[in-house]
C-alpha cells in the first residue's frame, strides 16, 4: 500500500460511545430519586413528579437499547464514509453489486449445494474464498448468502484497492462482526492493498469475510511455492470452496420450479450462470473480432491484459493508447470512437465486452480475462508502464516483467516507482529483494532495506524480509535480527508467515527450541494448514528431543501429507522421522523413492536414499540413538517476498 503520513488522533464519532449517555442515565437516576422529596411539597409536584419520573425512568431503562441502535447506525455510517461501501446490500440492485447483467429477470436465486458449507465456515469465523470460472455464480452466491443470513449486519463492499487504502489511511477498521465482501479478491492482492496481516486482523475482529476469485487467478495465486506472485499467502489463509458452472441434480430440480425451467436443457448443458450472462454470445463476439484482426479485438485484448497485470480499471484514453501496441500495420486506419462504441455496446442487451465501473473507469468483462491464454509481450509491458500513474501499478508491472525474465526492465520500473514516491516502503522493500535475487551488491541491498525500515510506517513484510536477508547472508548480528522480527510482530502479531520465520530463526540461529515451539504453535493457530509450518515444527520437535511428543510429531507429518499428498519435502521428512524413531528402513527407503518420483531434484531424498541403501542395519540403529542435527533433517524450503519463510538448508 502507499505510504501514509502520520495521522492525527482520531476521536470516536459514535454517539453510542458518548459520555452524554452516562449523563442521561445518571440524570434519570437523580430525577427518580428526587421525586419522593418533591412530592412532599404539593399535589402538583406529586402529579408532575410522577409523570416526569415515569418518563425519565422509561428513558433510563431504554437507554441501552436506544444507544445500541444509534451506535449501530453510526458505525454503519462511519464505515460507509471511509470507503466505497454498501451498508445495506438488500436494497442494492444486482448489477450495482458486480453481478452480470442478463437479458431477462434474474431476481430468482437458485441456491447452490455448497452454500451450507459456506455458511458453516463463516459462522466458525473462517474467511472463505469462492473460486470458479467466470459466470459460475460466485458473486451472486456470496450476495445471496449475506442477504439471507446476515441481512442486518453492516456490509463493507470495497469496489477497488483504493477503498482499502482509504480505510487504512483513515486509521479505521471495520467494526466487529462487519461482513466484508471482497469480490474478485485478486484486484486487492496485486498491489498489496490487502495483506495477510490485514486479513488476520479482520478475522481477529470477528468480521465475516467472503471473497471470490476467477479460477485462472486462483491457480496463479494458490500455489504455496509460487514466490513470484504477491498475495499467495493471503489466498491460502482462506478456506476455499470451488463453484462450477454445471448444476447438480438437486440444483436442477430447484431450477424446474423457477421461471428458468423452460430452458432446462440449455442449463444442463452450459450451466445457469453462462445462460443468463449470455456467455456463448460474449465468447463469439470476442472471437469474431480476434479472427477479423480488428481494432476492436485489439482493444479488448489490451483491456484483458490490463486487468490480468493487476492494473485495476483504466480510462478510455489509457485503453485506446495501450491497444495500439496490439495492432498490425496491415490493418486499416480506423475511427476510434466507432471502435470504442462497438466494444462498449451491450451484447444481446446484457453486458458489453468492456464495461464502465466508474467515472471514466473501464474494465474488460471477467469471462474474457479469465479465459485469456496468451502471454503479454515485452513491448506491451513497456507500453503499459508508460501509461500508468501510481506506485502500486508500477509494482505490478515490475512483477510481470520479472516473471517473464525482463529483469533489466523490472529494475528500471522499480526505480521509477521509488522516484514517484521516495517514502514508499513497499517499493523500497521490493527493490531491495529484487537486488538480492538478481545478485546486487550487499551494500546496495542493505542500503535499500535500511532506507525502508527507517521510515515511520514501514510495513512488517519488509522488516521480516530484511531479517531473513541478514540471517541468510550472515551480515547482521543475532540481536539486530531478533529485534527486526519482534518489531514486525509488534505491528502484525497474527501473521503466521512472520511467526514461522521467527520460529525458524529461534530454532536454527539461537537454539532456543522452547521459544521456537511457542511461535510455531501461534503460527498454526492462524494458519493451521500451512504445510511448511507443520513440517518445520515437527522437525524442531525432533531436533529438541521433545520427550513424549512422538505421537504429536507424527500427527503433524500426517496432517501435512493430508493437505498436500504429493509434497515431496513432506514425504522426505516423514520418511526420515519413521526411520529414526521407528527404525523402519524399508518404509523410509520407499518414501525417499516416492519423493524422488515426484521431484527428481530433491537432493535430500536422494542423499538419504543412498545412505539408507549403503548403511548396515546397525548403523541405522546407531543413527536412531543420535540427537537430530542439521545433517539428519530434510528442512523445508519456502521463501517469498511477502510471506518469507527461511530456507532451511541442510548441513553440519
Amino acid at each position: 500500500m502507499l505510504s501514509r503520513k502520520p495521522q492525527k488522533a482520531v476521536h470516536s464519532t459514535d454517539p453510542g460511545q458518548s459520555g452524554l449517555w452516562l449523563l442521561l442515565t445518571f440524570g434519570g437516576g437523580v430525577a427518580g430519586a428526587s421525586i419522593p422529596y418533591f412530592a412532599t411539597h404539593s399535589a402538583a409536584w406529586t402529579t408532575g413528579g410522577g409523570t416526569i419520573g415515569a418518563a425519565v425512568g422509561a428513558t433510563a431503562a431504554a437507554t441501552p437499547q436506544f444507544r445500541d441502535w444509534v451506535s449501530a447506525r453510526s458505525r454503519r455510517r462511519q464505515i460507509a464514509e471511509s470507503a466505497g461501501i454498501a451498508t445495506d446490500i438488500t436494497e442494492q440492485s444486482l448489477e450495482s453489486l458486480r453481478v452480470h447483467s442478463s437479458d431477462r429477470d434474474i431476481t430468482e436465486f437458485v441456491p447452490r449445494d455448497i452454500q451450507h458449507q459456506l455458511v458453516e465456515h463463516l459462522n466458525n469465523g473462517t474467511p472463505v474464498l469462492i473460486e470458479g470460472p467466470s459466470m459460475s455464480g460466485k458473486t451472486r452466491l456470496a450476495i445471496e448468502t449475506i442477504r439471507s443470513h446476515w441481512p442486518e449486519v453492516p456490509c463493507w463492499f470495497p469496489r477497488d484497492d483504493g477503498d482499502i487504502e482509504r480505510l487504512l489511511s483513515s486509521s479505521q477498521q471495520p467494526a466487529p462482526h462487519t461482513v466484508i465482501l471482497l469480490d474478485d479478491v485478486d484486484r486487492f492482492l496485486s498491489n498489496q492493498s490487502l495483506t495477510l496481516g490485514i486479513l488476520n486482523q479482520w478475522t481477529k475482529n470477528s468480521c465475516i469475510i467472503i471473497a471470490t476469485m476467477m479460477h485462472s487467478q486462483y491457480v496463479k495465486h494458490s500455489d504455496r511455492a509460487n514466490e513470484k506472485v504477491s498475495g499467495w499467502d493471503t489466498v491460502n489463509r482462506f478456506k476455499t470452496i470451488t463453484l462450477t458452472t454445471s448444476l447438480s441434480a438437486n440444483e436442477l430440480n430447484i431450477v424446474k420450479r423457477t421461471s428458468y425451467a423452460e430452458q432446462i436443457s440449455q442449463i444442463k448443458s452450459i450451466g445457469l450462470g453462462p445462460l443468463l450472462g449470455c456467455a456463448e454470445a460474449v465468447r463469439t463476439a470476442f472471437t469474431d473480432e480476434l479472427e477479423k484482426h480488428s481494432w476492436c479485438g485489439a482493444l479488448i485484448k489490451a483491456a484483458a491484459d490490463w486487468r490480468r497485470l493487476g492494473l485495476g480499471s483504466a480510462s478510455k484514453e489509457q485503453l485506446v493508447t495501450f491497444s495500439k501496441e496490439y495492432g498490425n500495420s496491415a490493418w486499416s486506419v480506423t475511427k476510434w470512437d466507432d471502435v470504442w462504441q462497438q466494444a462498449t455496446a451491450p451484447i444481446k442487451n446484457t453486458v458489453p465486452l468492456i464495461q464502465q465501473v466508474g467515472n471514466n473507469s473501464w474494465e474488460v468483462l471477467d469471462i474474457i480475462a479469465d479465459e485469456a491464454d496468451w502471454t503479454p509481450s515485452s513491448s506491451a509491458l513497456n507500453s503499459a508502464r508508460n501509461l500508468i500513474t501510481t506506485v502500486p501499478q508500477f509494482l505490478s508491472i515490475a512483477a510481470a516483467m520479472a516473471a517473464t525474465g525482463n529483469t533489466n526492465e523490472a529494475l528500471q520500473t522499480l526505480k521509477e516507482a521509488i522516484t514517484l514516491d521516495p517514502s514508499n516502503t513497499r517499493a523500497l522493500g521490493i527493490y531491495a529483494i529484487f537486488l538480492k535475487n538478481q545478485g546486487g551488491t550487499p551494500e546496495e541491498i542493505q542500503k535499500a532495506y535500511e532506507v525502508a525500515i527507517n521510515l515511520q510506517f514501514c510495513e512488517p513484510e519488509i522488516i521480516v524480509s530484511y531479517a531473513i536477508y541478514l540471517q541468510q547472508s550472515k551480515f547482521g548480528d543475532l540481536k539486530k535480527i531478533r529485534n527486526l522480527y519482534e518489531r514486525a510482530l509488534s505491528l502484525s502479531p497474527h501473521n503466521p508467515s512472520h511467526l514461522t520465520a521467527y520460529a525458524l530463526f529461534l530454532d536454527e540461529e539461537v537454539g532456543d527450541y522452547d521459544s521456537a515451539k511457542i511461535k510455531f504453535e501461534e503460527s498454526l493457530k492462524f494458519d493451521p494448514d500451512n504445510v511448511t509450518t507443520l513440517i518445520s515444527y515437527a522437525t524442531t520437535l525432533m531436533k529438541s528431543k521433545s520427550d513424549g511428543k512422538t505421537a504429536y510429531i507424527e500427527t503433524l507429518f500426517e496432517r501435512a501429507l493430508e493437505i498436500e499428498p504429493n509434497n515431496d519435502l513432506a514425504i522426505t521428512a516423514y520418511g526420515r522421522f519413521l526411520q529414526i524413531v521407528y527404525r523402519d528402513d524399508t518404509v523410509a527407503e520407499n518414501m525417499y523413492r516416492d519423493a524422488l518420483l515426484i521431484n527428481p531434484n530433491n537432493e535430500m531424498a536422494a542423499k538419504l536414499l543412498l545412505q539408507t541403501m549403503a548403511a548396515p542395519p546397525s548403523k541405522t540403529h546407531a543413527q536412531s540413538q543420535q540427537p537430530m542435527d542439521g545433517e539428519s533433517l530434510p528442512h523445508i524450503k519456502g521463501s517469498s517476498v511477502f510471506a518469507p519463510i527461511r530456507n532451511r538448508i541442510d548441513g553440519d
